[in-house]
């Protein structure tokens, strides 16, 4: 079949797009304290450092704000390792999601 009398066809599709389905609407984000534990876990398995981190700390705070505020500093000491001293950044990660953990 040529180019030609497949061009038609294609146009079709492309404007049509793939359905008719309805949008699903909003989809919610992952908690914070979700998102800053796949973050810190990175880390631990010798990622570096995103800014994610500080990201999610700050969307933590929105939430719990003690936490957050717990977390800030280290998230520092972790974001300056990760440049200065990437070996010692999973052990600072490891401290942080003990952290986050809920108290018992």
């Amino acid at each position: 079949m040529s180019l030609v009398r497949m061009l038609p066809a294609l146009a079709l599709l492309v404007l049509l797009g793939c359905g008719r389905g309805e949008s699903g609407g909003t989809v919610k984000a992952p908690p914070p304290a979700d998102t800053l534990k796949a973050a810190l876990q990175d880390v631990v398995a010798g990622k570096p450092a995103s800014s994610a981190i500080m990201g999610a700390i700050q969307e933590l705070k929105k939430t719990d704000p003690a936490k957050g505020a717990a977390l800030e500093k280290d998230a520092g000491d972790l974001m300056a390792l990760s440049h200065t001293n990437p070996k010692e950044a999973p052990a600072k990660a490891k401290q942080m999601l003990e952290k986050l953990e809920p108290t018992k």
